[in-house]
């Protein structure tokens, strides 16, 4: 047996069923593992940061999840591990291929793997180098210490574990790519310019609170999270509390294992412009994927949290046009609370992938803080998500 499905068997007997990763040259043989493995969810992403909100999410399924990357990608998400995974108390081993380690061809991979170890140790996350496959059990307790600690760890591989296996890859081994699939994207040029709406954010949120029933809820961080707050509190919603871009990965990583665990109720995902523009490659894996999803995007065309800053969307970016372009196809724009209104009845009743515009004016009221923690927030969103199917997570 190969290091890399080796790995991968260990992995599976802590039974983690879910995989996010971000490519690397070293990571290739498992990989390609991941995508063979019909018992798995593997879901590529766009940056490390994606990966680890799509992880997160999977775990809100009651799925454990995994997150795959190169040394580089922790320097990625640092900030995310810390205001999500760590704040919410969240555990996801990260598989690193250690580049940089002896063996290591790209010189400049060697500047990040030494300091990488100092970083960790500031940062208090656990690590560990494991350097050939005959170390691999014990990758197991340190999966199982993170799952006892409630934190992320990090098992390190360097060269000299998949050495053998990138020989084997490069003597003949013909990797078979996926065929291609094709889409029609229609682009930003085409889709018309909207007017801006006179109502604000917090009349949209209204018509979306009185539209749901038994939905799952994400709501980006800032103001919109504390006005859904007061307009109706519900252990189905989730509130992001930092991480900004990446509560479309969260619910999409949470949709696709929910889904691959027999679930069968909608995800609903509301961000807005400033957010979505942060992490736009979130979009194409969204398309790809085609989860039982319908994103709202309220668009004020401002930062209304920090100041109302105008957003690209005020001057230059139609986000309805960069979703099509992305291969979305069921997209509107809205701009008025009775068009908001049948909208929702469409997307909160026709399953698969949807995405809303909904345009508004900047301003918001003044709304309290979230009295949750972050903790109690992931902890009752957890216990909704897997309490009917009668699941159980570490």
């Amino acid at each position: 047996m190969s290091a890399s499905l080796a790995l991968l068997h260990v992995l599976k007997e802590q039974e983690i069923q879910s995989y996010m990763s971000f490519p690397d040259k070293w990571l290739g043989p498992l990989l390609q593992a991941l995508d063979d493995d019909p018992e798995i969810v593997h879901v590529p992403a766009t940056i490390e940061r994606e990966a680890l909100g799509l992880a997160v999410g999977a775990q809100l399924a009651g799925m454990r999840s995994a997150l795959v990357m190169q040394n580089s990608g922790i320097g990625n998400l640092l900030n995310d591990w810390a205001s999500l995974a760590y704040n919410y108390g969240i555990s996801i081993p990260w598989i690193v291929s250690d580049r940089g380690s002896m063996g290591e061809q790209v010189m400049t991979q060697t500047l990040w793997h030494g300091r990488l170890r100092a970083i960790l140790q500031a940062a208090r996350i656990p690590a560990r180098t494991f350097v050939s496959a005959t170390e691999l059990p014990a990758v197991t307790s340190f999966v199982q210490d993170g799952y006892a600690m409630h934190q992320c760890v990090a098992a390190l591989f360097p060269y000299d574990f998949w050495r053998d296996d990138l020989t084997a890859r490069g003597t003949g081994v013909d990797i078979t790519l996926p065929p291609h699939t094709a889409c029609q994207p229609v682009y930003v040029g085409e889709v018309p310019a909207y007017p801006r709406a006179t109502w604000r954010r917090f009349e949209a949120l209204e018509g979306l609170m009185a539209a749901l029933h038994d939905e799952f809820l994400f709501v980006t961080l800032g103001d919109p999270c504390k006005e859904v707050y007061t307009l109706q509190d519900r252990t189905e919603t989730f509130y992001m509390l930092g991480s900004m871009g990446l509560v479309l990965p969260l619910g999409l990583g949470f949709a696709r294992a929910y889904a691959a665990l027999g679930g069968r109720r909608k995800t609903v995902v509301v961000d807005g412009d400033g957010s979505q523009l942060m992490q736009l490659g979130s979009l194409g894996t969204f398309a790809r994927e085609q989860p039982d999803l319908a994103l709202i995007v309220i668009d004020n065309a401002s930062y209304g949290s920090t100041g109302n800053q105008p957003t690209l969307t005020r001057t230059h970016v139609t986000l309805e046009g960069i979703a099509r372009a992305f291969g979305l196809t069921n997209t509107a724009t809205v701009g008025t609370p009775q068009a908001l209104k049948d909208r929702l009845h469409a997307v909160l009743t026709d399953p698969g992938p949807s995405l809303t515009v909904v345009t508004v004016s900047p301003g918001a009221p003044v709304t309290p803080l979230l009295p949750l923690s972050a903790t109690a927030i992931a902890q009752r969103f957890l216990q909704a998500a897997i309490q009917p199917k009668g699941m159980a997570i570490s």
